[in-house]
């Protein structure tokens, strides 16, 4: 049974994706007025933002929340809050590439508690509590354990090199979706670079609650400004760390 805060969590979520999903089948007949697209998208992200505020106020008395795109953030005085981006992975949607998401998550005393991350097109949705473990689509997961990396299959960001002869390696536009299909076994490593750090960190929960280790492509500790990382099961990670 899915934790009583990811279920509200996954609720405001899902609310916030379902208007992504229908601006993307859409977008044809919304613009068909006169209506840029960028006016389009621009209306839908305040709508689907919108949405899932509705929903975490009506759960959350005097609920305070953090939105991506806003210079607000966080400080020592803030002991529960909540972030969203309702779209994580804004060049694949501007393209109608279905591999963009929305994430909700909770944090208790500047650290991530819960988090939620749907996809609106393919509806993936992953979730984790921390101590609790994650989920695919409300099963529990566990990342896959290869340990030659002449074997796996990895996730980037960039052509960079830093592959060192991966089986096969992939460029999908979305770091977030990346480490959490890490998490439910379709990666074996990825090199993640993301806008916001608060993204990393829902996927790393994710991914962390399903075993897999993460520090700087260099192997260093990450920390709550990071936005590069190498995230890997515990077999390869040291073989992959960029020297």
């Amino acid at each position: 049974m899915m934790h009583p805060t990811l279920t509200i969590a996954m609720r405001a979520a899902k609310a916030a994706a379902d208007k992504l999903a229908y601006v993307t089948n859409n977008l044809d007949v919304l613009t068909a007025e006169g209506d840029s697209t960028s006016k389009v998208v621009a209306d839908s992200l305040d709508d689907a933002a919108y949405r899932c505020e509705k929903i975490l106020a009506n759960a959350y008395e005097n609920v305070k929340i953090f939105y991506s795109h806003e210079s607000t953030i966080p400080t020592k005085e803030d002991t529960e809050y909540w972030y969203v981006n309702v779209l994580s992975g804004s060049n694949n949607f501007a393209v109608g590439f279905g591999h963009f998401c929305v994430i909700v998550s909770q944090y208790k005393l500047g650290k991530i508690e819960n988090t939620v991350i749907v996809n609106p097109i393919t509806l993936e949705e992953f979730s984790a509590s921390k101590g609790r473990g994650a989920q695919y689509n409300d099963k529990k997961i566990r990342g896959n354990q290869k340990r030659e990396v002449a074997d796996s299959a990895i996730a980037t960001f960039a052509q960079n090199g830093w592959d060192k002869g991966a089986l096969f390696t992939r460029i999908t536009g979305s770091s977030v979706l990346d480490i959490c299909h890490l998490a439910s076994g379709q990666f074996d490593a990825v090199f993640a670079d993301v806008t916001h750090p608060m993204d990393l960190q829902a996927a790393l929960l994710v991914s962390s609650e399903a075993g897999a280790l993460s520090g700087t492509p260099q192997g260093a500790p990450l920390n709550s400004k990071s936005t590069t990382a190498l995230v890997a099961n515990p077999k390869l990670f040291k073989s992959l760390i960029v020297s």
